[in-house]
């Protein structure tokens, strides 16, 4: 069984502080392990990335970066 992908965000709303604490959690996670990659802020979100444990291949990493790219793209492509 693999483990879930997780999100990390912080908002635009963030102080200096809190935006530092958040890099230095990030490290923290970075350095127990997996893969850390950018994601696409959503509103009202000044950064996010994305955690994927050593247990997704590069494949999965891979699939889900297009997945969500494509996604971003068509999804501010259309009118209602």
């Amino acid at each position: 069984m693999q483990q879930a992908i997780l999100r990390f965000s912080i908002p635009s709303s963030a102080n200096n502080a809190t935006k530092k604490a958040f890099a230095n959690s990030l490290e923290s996670v970075r350095k127990s392990g997996g893969t850390i990659v950018p994601d696409w802020p959503k509103a009202g979100e000044f950064e996010a990335y994305l955690w994927f444990p050593k247990t997704h291949s590069k494949q999965e990493l891979a699939g889900y970066r297009v997945v969500s790219a494509l996604n971003r793209a068509f999804s501010y492509s259309y009118d209602d």
